[in-house]
């Protein structure tokens, strides 16, 4: 009997030890240390999400085993491949888990349209002649383009649409609602057409103010004659705002032009001609198109004249210069000038107050040509 009983425990032990093995799917009877799997946890990696992000969801089970790679994960009942979900709509989402014999409870989760928080406006034009039109545009940070949507105040009073047109001359004010959002407030100026410059240059009738005058030295070149030589000079009537590196020139004007220069010498060491440079004297420049090297007209940026090839011609008339022959003293102008574009439009200007001296010509030599001005063009038509 005891032999017998011996050999009944012997198989009843080994009979429990290959009933408690592991089931791969997460749905075990025993945590390996006696432990019940009783049930699954379905989390989300966040309950509301803007539309375009992605939910992360992950499954464990009563033991804290992660059983996330062996469940399936349904949204309102649509299985999804993996655990990850990307909404195409705006709403609230119903979500649950199965693994094995287990169904999760149920998780819901929100998405929502993303929210602007800025609101901008464009002015198309910030300078213009009375009666003329100006156009307003709007944009937040969530789209480049919500002008139909919006709502404009010129002076305070809502528009129709999104262009205004100033009926009397001074500054106006713009800004634009939508929703809860208000932009930021933009000016701009109608102005009455001017007829007279003065410390100012007028292009299609709108006087811009210059309160600041420089002469540049650019260089002495050769001509495609030979031994003909041109000196450069730029003509520079400027507003400054501001100072050091602080300071901006919302307007400025700039004629770069040549005149005829003649040799007065020559260097020993190396056969070249010599010159003597003489700061520009009082007198009536005119510039045909072959003397402009380059011409700008800026406003905040905005060329007004941006092509030298459009300009016809050019007059500098500098009725008294005076430079300063020792620190401290000050260099004064009274100038009016020209320039007369190939379709008929005129710049006018005038400046009168003080003036100043720049050296470019070293510039130019390290450049080889300065990319500002091209120097290209012979010396022809100048007359004075």
């Amino acid at each position: 009997m005891k032999k017998l009983f011996c050999f009944l425990a012997i198989a009843a032990t080994a009979a429990f030890t290959s009933c408690s093995s592991d089931d791969d799917s997460g749905n075990n009877d025993n945590g390996g240390g006696g432990d019940v799997v009783t049930g699954i946890t379905l989390t989300s990696s966040s309950s509301t999400v803007t539309l375009g992000s992605a939910f992360t969801f992950t499954v464990k089970n009563n033991l804290n085993e992660d059983v996330t790679a062996a469940s399936t994960i349904y949204v309102d009942d649509t299985a999804l491949e993996g655990n990850t979900y990307t909404a195409t709509e705006a709403g609230t989402y119903t979500v649950h888990a199965t693994n094995g014999d287990f169904t999760s409870a149920d998780v819901t989760v929100t998405v929502t349209e993303e929210v602007a928080t800025v609101l901008t406006i464009t002015v198309s034009n910030n300078y213009f002649l009375v009666g003329g039109e100006v156009s307003f545009t709007a944009a937040t940070d969530l789209s480049d383009d919500v002008t139909g949507d919006a709502t404009f105040y010129v002076n305070g009073n809502a528009i129709e649409g999104s262009t205004f047109t100033a009926t009397e001359a001074g500054e106006y004010e713009v800004y634009a609602t939508l929703e809860d959002l208000t932009s930021a407030t933009a000016t701009f100026t109608a102005a009455e057409e001017a007829t007279e410059a003065s410390d100012s240059f007028i292009v299609d009738g709108l006087n811009y103010e210059t309160g600041f005058n420089i002469f540049g030295f650019r260089g002495v070149y050769s001509t495609a004659v030979e031994g003909e030589y041109i000196i450069v000079w730029d003509y520079n009537s400027v507003e400054i705002v501001g100072e050091g590196e602080d300071a901006t020139t919302p307007n400025y004007l700039t004629i770069t032009f040549s005149m005829p220069i003649e040799p007065t010498g020559t260097d020993e060491a190396t056969g070249q001609p010599t010159f003597t440079i003489e700061l520009p004297v009082a007198g009536e420049y005119t510039i045909t198109a072959e003397n402009i090297l380059n011409t700008y007209v800026v406003n905040n940026n905005n060329l007004l004249v941006e092509n030298i090839d459009t300009v016809q011609s050019a007059s500098l008339n500098i009725s008294s210069v005076s430079f300063a022959a020792a620190e401290g003293e000050t260099s004064e102008v009274a100038s009016t000038y020209t320039i007369t574009l190939a379709n008929g439009t005129t710049v006018t200007g005038e400046f009168s107050g003080a003036t100043s001296t720049y050296d470019a010509s070293e510039d130019n030599v390290e450049r080889g040509v300065n990319t500002r001005v091209p120097l290209t063009r012979t010396n022809v038509g100048l007359s004075k």
